[in-house]
């Protein structure tokens, strides 16, 4: 068994499942109480799901003295945990555990360790941007700022391409580099804030107009006809 990183801070409890299971619910009120509490032991564990201490898997006398109950009703609820399939145990380490509590551990691990690529995939074409706007603008603005990266970021998960900032960029480069007022607005917070789907609805637009005008002066017909 391997220490899995990445521990939540809170345990995800499903009320649903909790009531509809029913080897727990063959357990006694009692029993149950003490499983939940078990539970906390298991997600404070140095494997999350597993009763472990320094390494090495709980004995039955070490959990019922951490529970802090005694004899005739520890018993009673180890009997119902171990018989009712509640609480499980390693065949290979001898470790107790909650099957449960580990499948969420492990998705919860899955999830975060995409969403760590995922963030760094973002922080590249982030910095790709900024390092584009830099020298289209002719600013100076960091490529690691994590505001930046985070509103970056922000439209990326709208549906924005890499393209779409460019368009951006090059758009209100040429409309506000120079002008006294303008030119300080040429930053990331203002070109990819609220305004940028009306900043890009612009871009585009001018790039249609752009193409039409080529192709109205490309057309030999038309000196014809003046």
């Amino acid at each position: 068994m391997q220490k899995i990183k990445a521990k939540k801070h809170y345990i995800l409890f499903h009320p649903g499942d909790w009531l509809g299971d029913l080897a727990l619910n063959a357990c006694s009120l009692q029993t149950q109480g003490a499983w939940i509490r078990l539970l906390c032991y298991m997600h404070e564990s140095e494997l999350c799901g597993y009763l472990i201490t320094n390494g090495k898997p709980m004995e039955k006398k070490a959990i019922q003295k951490l529970m802090k109950i005694d004899n005739e009703n520890f018993d009673s609820i180890w009997t119902e945990l171990i018989e009712n399939g509640v609480m499980k145990r390693d065949e290979k380490t001898g470790a107790y555990f909650s099957k449960r509590m580990i499948n969420d551990h492990e998705k919860y691990v899955l999830k975060a360790e995409t969403n760590e690529v995922s963030w760094k995939k973002i922080a590249e074409q982030a910095s790709a941007i900024i390092d584009y706007l830099n020298k289209k603008a002719k600013k100076d603005y960091s490529v690691a700022d994590p505001e930046y990266i985070k509103r970056i970021g922000q439209k990326f998960e709208s549906g924005y391409q890499m393209i779409d900032f460019k368009k951006v960029i090059d758009y209100k480069s040429e409309e506000w580099l120079g002008d006294k007022k303008m030119d300080q607005f040429l930053r990331p917070t203002t070109l990819f804030g609220d305004k940028f789907g009306e900043y890009l609805t612009q871009a585009n637009q001018n790039v249609k107009t752009e193409k039409a005008n080529k192709t109205v002066a490309s057309n030999p017909y038309n000196n014809m006809r003046k």
